[in-house]
């Protein structure tokens, strides 16, 4: 089970995950030092020497105790020692969080303990399994894991404790059962050898399958809690920023309309003339389909949450020059669904209409739109308004992955979907109000002094 040879692939894979991950953008003299250090981990070393030595105490029939004493003895062994090494792995290489140093150190160590299950004594079966199941590890969950250290380094104050525990427990299952699956073949069952190892074997591929998917979840779970910190501490921030001045009023639902733009604007990198230039829109086809004027107002303020919910879009995709993968077209439709989400408990008519908005804007009135296939009328009217506005001012505006369209070939892209991708009421809307769109276009040109134009909607609204 042990040997120098069957420990040198799992020797280089430590050393070559403690230099990615912590010690690449080191600056201390001694991180060569450190990085060979880290060899010394590998494997969880001194547990796995303990129960090589078991084994063998075992296999020679000299122990004072039954061996299910002894393999009792070697897990109580292994519970304390592993927070230890954890520990002391942690505070050698400075790392920000005791969580982080856990997840390296006995993801490592699980693949270790089924790499020892699968090859046995096969020191090249050890070595090419070690490296192969090493890289399938980091190929399948090294963004999420990059994602937590940059999240946890920036003093994020998540609670991870559920997930150390759940790394503890799976750490020690794993390694108890590699140990435990040769003690019971050498001390009980040692004429059914071959049998016993195919079925450890094949358990042990099961295992790490499984493992992969677990702990990918595990990560991907705290990245979600920090991902929600970071929100409650934009939200709080604004709020704050609202207080020193921009808005008196922020028990008012135009007021928490504004501050949660202000954010989105913040995230995406965009600026607030899209924002503001698709409020303006609304009002003008709210307008021209003859609404009342409380429900004008009602669409306009409520429009600039339509896209609310790319706040927990990841930023590696918000923040994308060019154009998305299929993944990640996919990952960004979410945005509907974390804007219902966001506003499902919102009360009053601004914050319903809103949420309306937020989720059915990329609805289609033929149904091939995301994410629900709604279509017609199953899509509200503030929704089938803000659809037009949005696109509208996607087409005439510039991006990073396509210049801006020019203003005849977008009013067609419009006309032309009517009936299709838009609603042929609001359509007609549109071709009567397009002067008043021409002059919004003139006036709201996209600039940096566009930052603060989301309250001025708000207050040219209220003077109107």
């Amino acid at each position: 089970m042990f040997s120098l040879s069957t420990n040198a692939a799992s020797f280089l894979v430590y050393v070559i995950a403690t230099w990615h991950y912590f010690l690449k953008y080191s600056k201390s003299p001694f991180r060569f030092i450190k990085v060979l250090l880290a060899g010394f981990f590998s494997g969880q070393l001194l547990i796995r020497l303990f129960t090589y030595g078991t084994i063998k105490v075992v296999e020679k029939g000299m122990l004072p105790f039954s061996p299910i004493t002894g393999f009792f003895f070697l897990t109580i062994l292994a519970m304390i020692m592993i927070p230890l090494i954890v520990l002391l792995y942690q505070r050698i290489y400075g790392i920000h969080t005791y969580v982080e140093a856990l997840l390296v150190l006995c993801s490592l160590t699980t693949v270790g303990s089924f790499v020892d299950a699968i090859g046995g004594e096969d020191i090249i079966v050890v070595n090419a399994a070690m490296l192969i199941f090493s890289g399938l590890c980091y190929l399948y969950k090294h963004k999420d894991f990059e994602q937590l250290i940059i999240n946890l380094g920036n003093e994020n104050n998540v609670n991870t404790m559920s997930t150390a525990i759940w790394m503890y427990v799976i750490t020690i299952a794993t390694l108890l059962y590699n140990s435990g699956s040769f003690i019971y073949i050498s001390a009980f069952r040692p004429e059914l050898r071959d049998r016993v190892l195919v079925v450890v074997h094949v358990c042990a591929v099961a295992g790490i399958c499984a493992y992969f998917f677990s702990v990918k979840q595990l990560i991907k779970g705290v990245n979600t809690s920090v991902e929600n910190e970071l929100l409650n501490k934009a939200i709080h921030d604004a709020d704050t920023m609202l207080l020193s001045g921009k808005q008196k009023m922020l028990d008012s639902q135009e007021s928490v309309i504004a501050a949660f733009a202000e954010i989105l604007e913040n995230k995406s990198g965009e600026s607030g003339g899209h924002v503001k230039r698709v409020a303006l829109y609304s009002e003008i086809l709210a307008k021209k389909l003859g609404l009342p004027d409380d429900e004008v107002h009602i669409i306009k303020i409520a429009s600039m949450m339509h896209d609310v919910g790319k706040i927990l879009v990841p930023n590696e995709i918000l923040e994308k020059k060019g154009r998305f993968t299929y993944e990640e077209r996919e990952a960004m439709k979410l945005h509907v669904a974390y804007g219902d989400k966001i506003l499902s408990n919102a009360q009053g008519e601004i914050m319903f209409a809103a949420r309306n908005i937020a989720k059915e804007h990329h609805e289609r009135w033929d149904g091939k739109g995301y994410l629900y296939g709604l279509s017609k009328n199953e899509i509200s009217l503030e929704a089938q308004i803000v659809a037009v506005a949005d696109v509208f001012d996607a087409l005439t505006s510039k991006r990073c992955y396509k210049d801006a369209w020019d203003i005849k070939t977008s009013y067609k892209e419009i006309v032309d979907g009517a009936g299709t991708q838009f609603s042929p009421e609001v359509v007609e809307a549109f071709k009567d109000g397009f002067e008043d769109f021409k002059v919004v276009m003139r006036d709201n040109p996209e600039s940096a002094e566009n930052d603060t134009v989301l309250l001025k909607v708000l207050r040219n609204n209220k003077a109107s």
